[in-house]
């Protein structure tokens, strides 16, 4: 699936992978992708094999979202590790050459605004 981001270019979805580092507008790793959900309805990767997957847990409307996984104090799965929730209309560029893809936010707003899964209040605020 293809779609413009933020700043008007085709990104193909379909190469978001678990396991994928997650760089911010900077360059700073943010975590790394847990999983891609799309909207129920939207194209998954259920007929090319590809992780993408829909969720009774996507906002109506919503565009979808990563789930990203950031590192703790002692790295992956340990202190401070949560999970964030970037919605995918935020994918910049993704590159599966070097296994990572960039978003258009800071760090800092991807961990304070994106901090609650999207059907919580006071997601993305």
């Amino acid at each position: 699936m293809e779609r413009e981001n933020a700043t008007n270019s085709a990104v193909s979805l379909d190469q978001i992978k678990p396991g994928m580092d997650v760089l911010d507008a900077s360059g700073d790793v943010i975590g790394t992708v847990a999983r891609v959900d799309q909207p129920t309805g939207a194209m998954t990767g259920a007929s090319t094999g590809s992780p993408l997957a829909t969720s009774a847990t996507t906002p109506q409307g919503g565009d979808g979202f990563l789930e990203v996984q950031t590192s703790g104090i002692f790295g992956s799965g340990a202190v401070n590790a949560k999970s964030l929730w970037i919605p995918l209309e935020l994918v910049r560029h993704i590159n599966p050459d070097e296994n990572r893809l960039t978003v258009d936010l800071t760090k800092i707003d991807a961990e304070t605004k994106y901090d609650k899964h999207p059907v919580m209040p006071g997601y993305g605020l």
